[in-house]
């Protein structure tokens, strides 16, 4: 009877000790939050994407006067 409550007892410790579920779990929510902030920030009625855009086009228009 001993020997099975002092392994009842190693077991739950080693459990309660056990963080690669947890760490599991808050990469989980890193990489989800990660994700909703992508789509957040290059949705398309976002002011990202429209200045992003705008300002790739004035690059494009300085290159090319100044290559004439």
């Amino acid at each position: 009877m001993k020997n099975l409550i002092k392994k009842s007892e190693t077991l739950l410790v080693n459990y309660w000790q056990d963080e690669r579920a947890v760490t599991a779990i808050e990469y989980g929510v890193l990489a989800a939050s990660i994700a909703i902030g992508i789509g957040a920030l290059f949705s398309g009625d976002g002011g990202f994407m429209p200045a992003l855009e705008e300002t790739f086009n004035k690059i494009t228009e300085q290159l090319k006067s100044s290559s004439q």
